[in-house]
């Protein structure tokens, strides 16, 4: 699955427009936008560069992509029509699995650029953190200024298999992460 939404809805797009009008489209003529306040969605699919294509008007066009993306995508859970502009709202399942798939140092340099744009000259400490589950050995060994090691282990039925785990030498501290074995 594509973890970029506008990725994602591009590359869906693009298979609905060839499904339903027989075309293959240009990817310039697919534009997404971030959906406005006042309407439902996560993200916007502009269907005016659109319509040669359709050879409809942007309503029709607009609610013919968004019941093929919501029929064929489990991703989308709805979506709303306003003038042409097709607002899509993904589905809890899709951003869970977009959270799940980031990880805690993809989020602190993301969370900084983010500052950076609107108070360029702060400096900006990034503390990446874990919840104990996936990727607590990964955040506190790099926190800490640690390597990864990896070794070999029994698991709980006595078979051999590769674990990691974080070793901080300065501090003679290893990181063990138990579900791991």
């Amino acid at each position: 699955m594509e973890m970029n939404p506008e990725l994602f809805i591009n590359a869906q797009a693009k298979l609905a427009l060839k499904e339903l009008y027989g075309a293959e489209v240009e990817e310039r003529l697919i534009q997404t936008q971030a959906t406005r306040k006042e309407f439902e969605g996560d993200i916007t699919l502009v269907t005016f560069p659109l319509l040669k294509t359709s050879h409809k008007g942007p309503e029709q066009t607009a609610e013919e992509i968004g019941r093929w993306l919501k029929e064929r995508c489990p991703e989308v859970e709805s979506f709303n029509v306003v003038k042409g502009f097709l607002n899509i709202k993904f589905s809890l399942s899709y951003w869970s699995n977009i959270f799940r798939s980031i990880s805690a140092a993809e989020v602190a340099a993301c969370g900084e650029r983010a500052v950076h744009r609107l108070f360029p000259d702060c400096e900006i400490v990034q503390l990446p953190v874990a919840d104990g589950g996936e990727e607590t050995v990964e955040t506190l060994t790099a926190a800490l200024g640690g390597q990864s090691v990896a070794t070999v282990v029994h698991d709980p039925l006595g078979r051999l298999i590769t674990a990691q785990y974080g070793l901080i030498a300065k501090e003679k501290t290893a990181i063990i992460e138990m579900a791991t074995a």
